[in-house]
């Protein structure tokens, strides 16, 4: 109320979430606009994200959001029926990859897995770094991009599990492995009746200057390997 930027931008991140209130968006963003012009720099830059545009002008930017075009998703491309694969080419720009990448890079950590328990824990058969995007580290825009996997996959965000970045630097791998959660112990058959079996993937390649890299189903057959921006989306079950 006081005209505090970090305040303002932190309100308008809880807007967006629908912490504690019921979400709303334009709420959010005129939050947004108001720590902009109180020269709130990271407010600004997420403002010139959403509008997709590098103006300076703060009140243009919010007047140019265009929200039902930011959670849109684009048509799927099937590359395999059964089990069923596709692909959403271009789901995301190169502006708002290099964004993700930034947001996630100063939390990153040993990736880990689920083995027997609920409790995630690393193995030798994981080596790449994770972050997840939590209130504490995400923001407007992570919120709309979830609205936009929702599009893509017919699954409300109230489903979804926190999304992570994940970062793999040279000659490290996620081996063969299965996304959904096997149900061999007490602790995950739990774990299952609490949350939910995680029925669907989606994958968004943030970038493609290196070799390798490719997401394989060796029972079929199939390697994938997405320009930046391009979405992979596999059912697990």
């Amino acid at each position: 109320a006081q005209g505090q930027p970090e305040a303002l931008a932190r309100r308008a991140l809880l807007a967006a979430w629908g912490v504690e209130q019921p979400r709303d968006i334009d709420a959010a963003l005129d939050d947004l606009l108001r720590a902009a012009c109180c020269g709130w720099t990271a407010a600004q830059r997420q403002l010139q994200l959403l509008a997709r545009s590098v103006t300076s002008d703060w009140q243009a930017l919010r007047d140019a959001i265009e929200v039902q075009a930011l959670t849109r998703a684009p048509a799927l491309r099937v590359i395999s029926h059964h089990p069923p694969v596709a692909v959403a080419d271009r789901f995301a720009t190169a502006a708002e990859c290099e964004w993700l990448i930034e947001l996630g890079r100063p939390t990153l950590r040993r990736a880990q897995v689920y083995h027997g328990s609920a409790t995630p824990q690393a193995a030798e058969s994981r080596t790449n770094s994770e972050t997840g995007f939590t209130i504490g580290n995400a923001d407007v825009f992570l919120s709309l991009l979830r609205d936009r996997m929702a599009s893509a996959t017919s699954v409300a965000t109230n489903r979804f599990e926190v999304t992570k970045l994940l970062h793999y630097t040279v000659g490290q791998q996620f081996a063969l492995h299965s996304d959904f959660l096997a149900s061999h112990t007490q602790d995950l058959r739990k774990e299952i009746e609490r949350r939910g079996q995680r029925a669907i993937t989606l994958l968004v390649f943030l970038n493609d200057d290196y070799e390798g890299g490719a997401t394989e189903f060796p029972r079929i057959g199939l390697r994938f390997r997405g320009k930046q921006g391009d979405a992979l989306i596999f059912r697990n079950i």
